[in-house]
């Protein structure tokens, strides 16, 4: 995502991690440019669910407890 983030292609990305010897992690094998923005589209993803976390708590009820 640093790659992406700042401002590399994904054609870009996938010749960088080729010819460093990166593989992908279950295959083994080299990666192509679905696999790459595959990966770039997840990882948005998650940094959404991360960021627009919203609770909405119902009506609440005080019961007054008399001894």
């Amino acid at each position: 995502m640093k790659l992406h983030n700042d401002g590399w292609s994904n054609k870009e990305i996938v010749t960088f991690l080729n010819l460093n010897g990166i593989k992908r992690r279950n295959k083994k094998d080299n990666y192509t440019m679905k696999d790459v923005w595959v990966c770039i589209q997840k990882l948005k993803k998650r940094e959404q669910r991360k960021h627009n976390n919203q609770f909405k708590v119902g009506d609440w009820e005080l019961w007054k407890y008399e001894v």
